[in-house]
């Protein structure tokens, strides 16, 4: 009886390829999906600041679909002048102003303006909480755009 699944017969040589293209085929399925998803945060971010600075009276709400150009669109909503987007390059400042224009900008909704200090949590230890940070305030834009006014 020659079974070859029971003998070493088999080697990795012959295991190898296989691997080798299975790995390749997972690793770009999974780089396939986490681009899909940044798209989607991406969309999702774009959507609810256009509709956030249009409820606002904003003219220029297409900005909201420009990379890094979007950053000049939280001032501008808030009453300050566009150039002081540049405050969300500085790397200690940016929650902090974030969170002050999601203060503003809830307080102008009739919202608590102060559920807007979670966001610099971002800053403590070393931006380990920047993930959650950063899920709520995809939250909060989403309220903030969509959510029926009070």
């Amino acid at each position: 009886m020659n079974n070859t699944f029971l003998t070493d017969e088999i080697s990795m040589e012959t295991l190898e390829p296989a691997f080798l293209a299975m790995t390749a085929v997972l690793g770009l399925i999974g780089i396939i999906l986490a681009l899909m998803m940044v798209l989607a945060v991406y969309i999702y971010i774009a959507l609810s600041l256009g509709k956030i600075a249009k409820d606002r009276g904003q003219k220029k709400h297409w900005l909201s679909w420009i990379p890094l150009v979007n950053m000049f669109l939280f001032p501008m909503m808030v009453g300050k002048k566009w150039y002081w987007g540049f405050l969300f390059f500085l790397p200690i400042v940016s929650p902090v102003f974030l969170a002050i224009c999601i203060w503003d900008l809830l307080a102008k909704s009739g919202r608590d303006g102060r559920w807007a200090l979670i966001l610099i949590a971002g800053i403590a230890d070393e931006w380990a909480f920047s993930g959650i940070s950063f899920l709520y305030l995809i939250i909060v834009l989403g309220i903030l755009a969509w959510r029926n006014k009070k």
